[in-house]
């Protein structure tokens, strides 16, 4: 989930390391490995779009080493804050510039980059057409895009059992916030964009990336800490907590097995080169 444009999901320092902690690991690095079965990190300037703390531009900075300069954008300097952080333990801080800015307007000159990545941040811009339009300008001729954009909410039922448990016990619209990350582009509109933009060779396909927490209550606890829900959660009465997590346990009985709770996310995965 990256953090473009939209001002309900800016997170502060606290969420953003929460949403490292608890939703890369299930989330976002699997989904990246998919992207890089498709679009394959190389030498030369690579860029990740909206790249919250860097899960992709991390991971293209230590397969590719001194070959690709990466740089990491994304308009939350939490994320960022975070990405740099992370960086610096893995001792890839030299190999990757991070850079505060909206995906539509980025910062840098036409045909800067060899390879642009997005991962889940489309879904977040007020305007995809001109995010989308940026990747094309700042790509060479030939330049590859990497992008994956969540499937709709009816193949993410688990999320909009939380977003109902926020509006009911939290108020504030924060089953909003949840519901946004499922909202993007779909099928044959987020091909559309790309074309339109004179991107060729786009390509569809859908991932499946099953997720596991520990149980119902778990999966509630560390959504709401890490998304813009926290500040309410963390206030909220023992009570309150208490009934949302008895919620929760009734409404995902479906997938809870001897392990813990188990369901599948879907991304679509788009590829496509500039003209």
């Amino acid at each position: 989930m990256a953090v473009d444009d939209i001002g309900m999901f800016q997170l502060d320092r606290d969420a953003a390391k929460a949403y490292q902690r608890y939703l890369v690991p299930p989330f976002f690095a699997p989904c990246a490995e998919r992207l890089f079965g498709l679009v394959p990190p190389r030498r030369g300037r690579v860029l990740d779009v909206a790249c919250g703390t860097g899960v992709v531009a991390l991971a293209v900075a230590r397969r590719s080493g001194a070959d690709a300069r990466v740089t990491g954008v994304d308009s939350n300097e939490a994320m960022l804050a975070v990405a740099r952080l992370l960086a610096g333990h893995a001792g890839t801080a030299a190999s990757v510039e991070w850079v505060r800015a909206s995906a539509e307007r980025l910062p840098f000159a036409d045909r800067a980059f060899d390879l642009v990545y997005c991962q889940q941040g489309l879904q977040f811009l007020a305007d995809a057409a001109a995010g989308v339009a940026q990747m094309r300008r700042v790509l060479r001729p030939g330049g590859r895009a990497g992008v994956a954009v969540w499937r709709g909410p009816e193949h993410h039922v688990p999320f909009h059992e939380i977003a109902a448990i926020w509006d009911e016990y939290l108020g504030h619209g924060l089953g909003a916030v949840l519901r946004v990350p499922f909202s993007g582009p779909q099928g044959s509109a987020l091909r559309a964009l790309f074309q339109s933009a004179g991107f060729t060779d786009v390509r569809l396909r859908i991932a499946i990336i099953p997720v596991r927490f520990a149980s119902p209550e778990a999966f509630l606890h560390e959504e709401s800490l890490a998304t813009p829900a926290r500040a309410a959660y963390t206030a909220a009465e023992r009570f309150t907590v208490e009934a949302m997590r008895e919620r929760i346990r009734q409404r995902l009985t479906w997938a809870v097995d001897d392990e813990g709770v188990t369901f599948p996310m879907q991304t679509w995965l788009l590829t496509a080169t500039a003209a």
